[in-house]
């Protein structure tokens, strides 16, 4: 097994590996994307990678006894922390015997892992009281909170965490070739919005594309395309050479770059972000549509 067996997710898993490698893990991460997107597992993979005796590179090796512990979640030193099933909210005093837990030196490891899932059930009392273990970590003591809404935390706690963005994986019946013209209309609405909008005025004659054929998670994998583009306009913008794409859409992004300024290419980013969560999170499609392409 490695970060790579986590389905679809190549980037998080890229992120991991090269942390690791530069041991440059941060102590407080913060997986950021659609439920059943493969975090969980992820965190697995990276406890193995902490806890592995048998490793020859970053990854844990999959055969060793702490690897197999980790994987039937046995491992005294991975610690797993979510809200109960009759409940929405992850007790303050679960938070409580976390911030204990954190403050022992590792059990049977060289370091500990603990997850929070689903840390937007975490109240903001939860969250406070969670906030200093976080700043101020133990040796050798990793947190990773697994969040499917992230305007639900707090700014103090996200601003402590490294995001690490997990997309939603495709459907067995999804139809990909409407997903992938959908992708393209979406940057193409998004692009020639950035270039007239230069200036925050309203954007004329640039007709606001249909996803009304669009499930739910299609639509939301439709914006994150324009997401990624913009994150590679934004790289461009910094000097970085190292991007892919059609001379077409590079040319595009080069025009974006020119036309924006870091701050605003940052404010698209965000405003798509956000509109991305709500569809996401059982909001009216049409209307966090509507309002993306007003606030676009």
């Amino acid at each position: 097994m490695s970060f790579q067996s986590v389905k679809g997710q190549t980037r998080a898993a890229g992120y991991l590996r090269t942390a690791l490698e530069k041991n440059r893990l941060p102590h407080g991460l913060l997986f950021l994307g659609p439920q059943e997107s493969g975090q969980r597992e992820m965190t697995k993979e990276l406890a193995k990678a902490l806890f592995c005796v048998k490793k020859e590179g970053v990854e844990g090796c999959g055969e060793c006894v702490s690897c197999h512990l980790v994987e039937s979640g046995n491992h005294p030193d991975y610690r797993i922390f979510e809200p109960e099933e009759d409940s929405r909210v992850l007790k303050v005093e679960k938070i409580r015997e976390l911030i204990g837990l954190s403050n022992f030196k590792p059990f049977q490891a060289k370091a500990k892992l603990f997850v929070v899932d689903r840390a937007e059930s975490l109240n903001e009392i939860s969250q406070n009281a969670f906030l200093k273990t976080l700043e101020e970590p133990a040796a050798h003591t990793y947190f990773v909170l697994i969040c499917y809404a992230a305007e639900k935390l707090l700014s103090t706690i996200r601003s402590r965490a490294q995001v690490v963005h997990f997309h939603a994986l495709p459907a067995a019946n999804e139809n990909l070739e409407e997903l992938e013209k959908a992708k393209l209309v979406v940057w193409d609405r998004v692009a020639k919005g950035c270039l007239a909008n230069s200036s925050a005025a309203p954007v004329y004659g640039v007709k606001a594309p249909d996803l009304s054929t669009l499930t739910r998670e299609e639509a939301s994998r439709a914006l994150e395309y324009s997401i990624r583009s913009l994150r590679d306009t934004l790289l461009m913008r910094a000097g970085s050479e190292d991007l892919l794409g059609e001379i077409q859409d590079r040319l595009q992004k080069e025009k974006i770059a020119r036309a924006l300024s870091e701050e605003e290419l940052v404010d698209r980013m965000e405003t798509l972000a956000i509109a991305k969560e709500k569809i996401e999170h059982s909001v009216n499609l049409k209307l966090a549509l509507s309002v993306l392409w007003e606030d676009l």
